[in-house]
């Protein structure tokens, strides 16, 4: 809002006082601090006002009032001279002539001297007259930085509006996506703490409508005892597309075991939707990372100093699931005597052969494919050259990788 009437000066009304222009400037001021959050540019530009304000008040103010300083202290003087004149006038009869002659001199001099100071304050006046167009040139340059904010709200605005049509366009071409490729996978996990996994916000199929998880989301460990796959999911609302936050247990009770419902999905028989798989040690999620298509992990499954030597169902370490799991495992094996070998689901893996009664460590890798989570695995001794079998004294399997699977985020 404009405030010329009340910045303006009138010739022979307004006082030049510190009230007056402490009024003014004070305004001034207040104005020109409620756009000092606006940012830098408008500071600057409110900096350089007050700077170019406060350069015409010392250019021109200041020294006229240095000179109408010394112009009453020279009057100051005059009248002091006048009135030691009358003093020695008292004195001196015969000097009064003289002394009169030099007492209107003196009064002369203090005319013009008052004339002099008369002619600077009009001049004083004159700048500030200068001084109030700046600050009204000031004054016009707020009003336009108010307007420009106005249709920067309003691009904002604008922009918002935008958003929200291209999110909406987002969507739209992810529901055409799923229905041309069968599934969309686009919730993400990974570990958050040793109690928590982090799933992140995004879109997917269920039954061919898509839904969205609209925040991201921190769910926490099931129960559970011993190592294990937990298995994350979410269930299509009663009505709108957005989803609750997921959910998660350790194993696929009656209702909840996986089937396959379309390409690239796991749903469960009362069609929930799995959206992820990760591992879990008792109560907690053990480490993990996600590269490459792969959940990558260091986990040991058996660490025993015995193994059967016929092959028995034993437990891997992989989920059960409806479509075969592949596992990578690093495998160390210890024997003595002859040798030993090892035999997963059927077919020999690798064989350690020893030369002697010494016993001897080595190191392997395993792949193993499973989708009940066991393979028939035995270790047995392994006559060499018709030599005797070894005994064997260790079995270490640690699990390092699995694939994740089809219709899940990777």
């Amino acid at each position: 809002m404009r405030k010329l009437e009340r910045y303006a000066f009138r010739d022979g009304v307004t006082p030049l006082s510190a009230e007056e222009l402490n009024a003014r400037f004070f305004d001034l001021d207040l104005r020109c601090h409620a756009l000092e959050g606006l940012g830098v540019s408008w500071e600057d530009a409110v900096r350089q006002v007050q700077q170019v304000g406060l350069e015409r008040i010392n250019g021109l103010i200041l020294p006229t009032l240095d000179q109408a300083g010394a112009m009453i202290d020279d009057t100051r003087r005059q009248w002091e001279h006048i009135n030691q004149s009358w003093s020695d006038m008292v004195d001196t009869v015969d000097g009064a002539g003289q002394r009169l002659d030099a007492t209107e001199a003196g009064l002369n001099a203090v005319g013009a001297a008052l004339t002099q100071a008369g002619a600077r304050i009009d001049v004083a006046e004159a700048g500030l007259d200068a001084v109030d167009a700046a600050l009204t040139r000031a004054g016009a340059r707020i009003d336009a930085a108010d307007a420009a904010l106005d249709a920067v709200g309003v691009a904002l605005t604008q922009a918002g509006t935008r958003i929200d049509v291209a999110q909406a366009a987002a969507d739209q071409a992810l529901a055409t996506l799923g229905r041309l490729g069968g599934y969309i996978s686009g919730l993400q996990l990974r570990r958050h703490s040793d109690t928590q996994v982090l799933v992140r916000r995004g879109a997917l199929e269920i039954g061919g409508r898509l839904y969205t998880l609209p925040n991201d989301t921190y769910v926490n460990a099931p129960t559970g005892s011993g190592f294990g796959w937990r298995y994350l999911a979410v269930r299509p609302p009663a009505s709108g597309d957005t989803l609750t936050a997921p959910y998660c247990f350790g194993t696929f009770d009656p209702g909840l075991r996986p089937v396959h419902w379309a390409p690239g999905w796991v749903i469960t028989e009362n069609g929930h939707r799995v959206i992820g798989l990760y591992p879990g040690v008792g109560n907690a999620v053990a480490p993990f990372w996600t590269a490459g298509g792969k959940y990558l992990l260091s986990q040991a499954i058996i660490d025993a100093n015995s193994m059967p030597a016929a092959a028995a169902s034993t437990y891997v370490g992989l989920p059960p699931f409806p479509e075969p799991m592949r596992g990578q495992y690093d495998v160390t094996l210890g024997a003595s005597g002859a040798g030993a070998r090892v035999a997963a689901s059927g077919s020999y893996a690798f064989g350690l052969a020893v030369g002697a009664a010494t016993g001897v460590v080595t190191q392997g890798q395993l792949s193993l494919y499973t989708a009940t989570g066991t393979v028939d695995l035995a270790v047995m001794p392994w006559p060499q050259a018709g030599g005797t079998a070894g005994a064997i004294s260790w079995f270490r399997l640690i699990l390092r990788s699995m694939d994740i699977p089809t219709g899940m985020a990777k």
